[in-house]
């Protein structure tokens, strides 16, 4: 599967999609309106401790702030989040294209 068919099928799933690939960071070819949530992971190492270290953190920020038509990119000591809508960001997030309530 290429990463157009793997974002559609999310898609029509109306799932999020989670990829250690940067290449889903970029919102030209993938853009994040219409879809579940795209989630890029950058953990330091690819490791399974980094991969439930960056998990345990991503988890409680489900419950703050909506994923769906967003990008976020998450490594260790941050989430950056960008949003179609530029909806607003939850104070205790890193969000792009738009004032943040911090």
């Amino acid at each position: 599967m290429n990463h157009h068919q793997e974002r559609r099928y999310a898609q029509s799933e109306e799932r999020a999609f989670i990829s250690l690939d940067l290449d889903f960071s970029d919102i030209r070819p993938y853009p994040t309106q219409d879809n579940g949530g795209i989630i890029v992971l950058r953990p330091a190492v690819q490791n399974i401790t980094s991969l439930i270290r960056i998990m345990k953190r991503l988890l409680p920020l489900l419950n703050q702030q909506p994923l769906e038509g967003c990008l976020w990119v998450v490594d260790n000591p941050q989430v950056r989040i960008w949003c179609a809508d530029h909806r607003p960001c939850s104070p205790r997030l890193f969000c792009l294209g738009r004032a943040s309530s911090r």
